[in-house]
């Protein structure tokens, strides 16, 4: 969820040197629409994520530590939105470039 500051944060340590890239096989057609469901009702739909909270705490736990590690991480390494904005930019003109090379 938060892969442009991964990449960022890779470059930073690990010294990467082309963090660009171009997506590939992603589905255009909304999330949303492929998991709705007419069957489940509102009370039955808000008992099941009450279920689910409560039997994933741990992992609930868990990922809060890894959130935090990584946002602390970021903010040592200087990774805010500037430097995301400005990195997706940058990966967005890449990307275009490659479609313009592919028609060429």
């Amino acid at each position: 969820e938060r892969y442009s500051e991964f990449l960022l944060m890779g470059q930073h340590l690990l010294k990467w040197q082309d963090i660009l890239y171009q997506r590939k096989n992603v589905s255009h057609q909304p999330i949303s629409k492929t998991i709705v469901s007419d069957s489940i009702s509102p009370e039955n739909d808000k008992k099941a994520l009450q279920i689910i909270h409560e039997r994933n705490q741990l992992d609930i736990r868990l990922y809060n530590f890894a959130s935090e590690l990584f946002s602390d991480r970021c903010q040592t390494l200087g990774i805010d939105s500037r430097a995301v904005e400005q990195y997706e930019q940058a990966n967005q003109q890449y990307g275009a470039l490659i479609d313009n090379l592919g028609t060429i």
